[in-house]
């Protein structure tokens, strides 16, 4: 009866129903509107917002005292997690089969590893991307990774080189001249560096005759000076000629450097230099010159690889010895002074010296962490890693590793380089 009453209402008033049709579907079209309007506008604020942010981050990180850079849009990472975009790079050396070679990487498991870098999202990056990006803050890939190749072998471009067209990975090639000049079966060959180039990859130095980059006990600075000529110089200004265009990365051979080294790499025009000490990189967070690789043996399976790149570097104020320092001293103090600990379990932090662990003490502050080997046995003379480890509340890996070089006991420091040489160089990319 009520619904009949309803019908009854409608049929007295023919022209109301079309009227509140009218209106409902004005009101409908007014809401789009302001939707659309709306919609169009929240791009241009949300660009603004981290166009601020991006500022604000490019100070932070040209200043080695400020909080750990954090992951932005324009590193092509997440801006929420406050952890800098990690920068990983592989060190391989011979890829063939080789059981009684550590080094001598079976082609079968490079592919393993290239199968699991594709799997896991990680993009190959070039050398001009890595300096790119830590020179100007230009973006990488969201899981970037660099692939390097050592000293120049044979085996690398008949067995690397299919495996990483397969995969659609890049990499960079590091040889010394001097071998590859040799034309014997054992290294590559010129025809070998040019198709190479020709199908994308780099080429870059590893010195000429693949020395020990240190300054030697008996060697006067003159000679020091004339050797490194040779073995940075020439090798760059070969690999130029050959190949037509800039070279302007190194590893360093052995991964052996002090602050002499370093400075003897940035005068001979040197932009990027690679140690083998280990960890990761990311933009502000060591020289240019200091860049960490992780080197890859026969015994590092896919999970082994991923442990080593799944870790986040410690955030380092000070650390004793500096890293490339070169010491008189066998019993040097090895401390580190760190910050940005929110997430770290304190009570797993430690020391490791050519890794090996060693006694660890720490005590904590407002704002950072000092933590220092509380005893070890007197090091020998040579280059030694230093390590510093911990891990986060959720179980990852936080770490951060450096160099120092200690001088025979023989060698008094008024005849060494630590007082002659830095009256004509300084420590480099502190």
């Amino acid at each position: 009866m009520k619904d009949m009453q309803k019908k009854g209402q409608w049929r007295a008033y023919p022209g109301l129903y079309p009227a509140v049709i009218l209106v409902l579907v004005l009101t409908m079209l007014s809401a789009i509107v302001v939707l659309v309007t709306y919609t169009d506008r929240r791009p241009a604020l949300q660009k603004a917002g981290t166009g601020a942010a991006s500022k604000q981050q490019t100070g932070n990180l040209n200043n080695k005292a400020s909080a750990p850079p954090k992951k932005t849009a324009k590193t092509g990472s997440s801006a929420n997690s406050g952890q800098p975009q990690i920068i990983p790079v592989l060190c391989y050396h011979h890829i063939v089969n080789d059981p009684k070679n550590k080094l001598a990487v079976p082609p079968a498991l490079l592919e393993q590893h290239l199968k699991f870098l594709r799997a896991s999202g990680y993009q190959g990056i070039s050398l001009k991307m890595l300096k790119d990006n830590l020179e100007h803050g230009k973006a990488l890939p969201q899981k970037p990774i660099l692939l390097t190749f050592d000293d120049g072998w044979k085996d690398q471009s008949v067995f690397a080189v299919p495996i990483l067209n397969k995969y659609k990975f890049g990499a960079t090639f590091f040889v010394y001249d001097e071998a590859i000049t040799w034309n014997g079966s054992d290294f590559m060959t010129r025809a070998d560096l040019l198709r190479l180039k020709s199908l994308g990859y780099d080429i870059a130095s590893h010195t000429w005759s693949h020395p020990s980059l240190i300054k030697r006990a008996s060697e006067t600075y003159a000679a020091y000076v004339n050797r490194m000529n040779i073995q940075l110089k020439r090798s760059k200004l070969w690999l130029e000629q050959t190949l037509k265009q800039e070279i302007y990365c190194l590893a360093y051979p052995y991964g052996l450097y002090d602050s002499v080294a370093v400075k003897a790499a940035a005068d001979a025009g040197y932009k990027l230099a690679f140690t083998v000490n280990g960890g990761v990189n990311y933009q502000g967070g060591q020289s240019k010159l200091l860049l960490k690789r992780i080197i890859v043996t026969k015994y590092s399976s896919p999970d082994m690889l991923a442990r080593k790149l799944n870790v986040t570097p410690f955030h380092v104020l000070k650390c004793s010895p500096e890293d490339g320092a070169y010491l008189a001293t066998t019993a040097p103090i090895i401390s580190a002074r760190l910050s940005g600990l929110n997430d770290v379990d304190t009570r797993t932090i430690h020391f490791a010296i050519d890794y090996r662990g060693a006694a660890t003490t720490y005590t904590v502050a407002e704002d950072h962490l000092s933590a220092a080997i509380s005893s070890h046995p007197a090091v020998k003379p040579g280059f030694h890693f230093l390590s510093i480890e911990g891990r986060g509340k959720r179980g990852n890996i936080y770490n951060t590793t450096w160099g120092f070089y200690v001088a025979k006991p023989s060698v008094t420091a008024a005849k060494t380089a630590p007082v002659a040489i830095n009256k004509h160089t300084s420590p480099a990319g502190r």
